[in-house]
């Protein structure tokens, strides 16, 4: 993976369509995602974005992304005291039924 020191993603509003790969975990050094105004679809890559741990701006709204984020959700007390800034900001569908989160 020759893209592991990638800080950032932004593919917003380019009405993208498939899914997102847990592969994205691989980005170890991730700190921003935006993904929001697209066409994505499946599960949200809830265990790839757990393994990166420096994330600290994500933004999945406005996709047919469905799933759970609680597993992610549960990481960020701890992922918070080791690297300070994990998750401050996280957007995603999770009024629309399609996506469990509890820290939305």
């Amino acid at each position: 993976y020759y893209l592991q020191q990638l800080r950032a993603i932004d593919l917003n509003n380019n009405n993208l369509s498939g899914s997102i790969s847990d592969e994205l975990g691989f980005l170890t050094n991730l700190v921003l995602l935006q993904l929001e105004n697209n066409r994505f679809t499946g599960p949200v890559p809830e265990i790839g974005l757990g393994q990166s741990p420096q994330l600290t701006y994500v933004s999945l709204q406005n996709n047919g992304f469905t799933g759970s984020l609680n597993a992610l959700c549960s990481l960020v007390p701890s992922r918070r005291d080791t690297y300070g800034g994990y998750l401050q900001f996280f957007l995603a569908d999770c009024n629309n039924g399609q996506v469990d989160c509890s820290c939305c």
